[in-house]
């Protein structure tokens, strides 16, 4: 679905990601999360100006070999580069296994996937976990898969949110 979603332009490939433009940012993950995630989602939405327009990132298979830091952090960049020119576009957010906390402790070679985002303004809050989110978390490391059998790891789907004006700010400073 994605390749055919990518080949009607709907989605934008740009490297360890992809792109779904101007979406709305789904409500459910305000009230989904407790009143603690309730509380955090209305201060996202007042510094965004509203859930509408966002970018939806996504991770894409065949573009594996760009999920690493650099491949990231240069994924973000065309991601600015584009936002730069839509003046419209509040932010980006995304939702996944790989923005849970607890992968300092199981995945440690992935922290950068959090670490870049959360010290350049980015909000991320835990949402309710799908199948997708054991079977994506667990499928690539065995590390992950014994951990969690021996029920030291539960696969927790975290949201990212990150607004315009700290996201295009950290693209133009171009340090962590």
């Amino acid at each position: 679905m994605k390749d055919l979603s990518i080949a009607a332009q709907r989605l934008w490939p740009l490297g360890a990601v992809t792109v779904d433009p101007r979406l709305r940012l789904p409500a459910r993950w305000m009230v989904q999360g407790g009143p603690r995630t309730f509380f955090r989602g209305v201060g996202v939405l007042a510094r965004l100006g509203g859930n509408f327009p966002l970018y939806e990132i996504h991770a894409y298979n065949r573009h594996l070999s760009e999920f690493t830091e650099p491949g990231w952090e240069a994924c973000y960049r065309r991601i600015a580069r584009i936002m730069n020119d839509e003046p419209e576009v509040r932010g980006l957010y995304g939702g996944t296994w790989f923005f849970d906390p607890e992968l300092e402790r199981v995945s440690p070679r992935l922290t950068y996937l959090r670490r870049l985002p959360i010290k350049n303004g980015a909000m991320f809050a835990r949402i309710p976990s799908t199948p997708d989110t054991y079977t994506n978390a667990l499928q690539k490391s065995a590390t992950r898969r014994q951990l969690y059998a021996a029920g030291q790891y539960e696969p927790r789907q975290y949201i990212m949110v990150w607004p315009r004006r700290s996201f295009l700010r950290w693209a133009r400073t171009g340090s962590e």
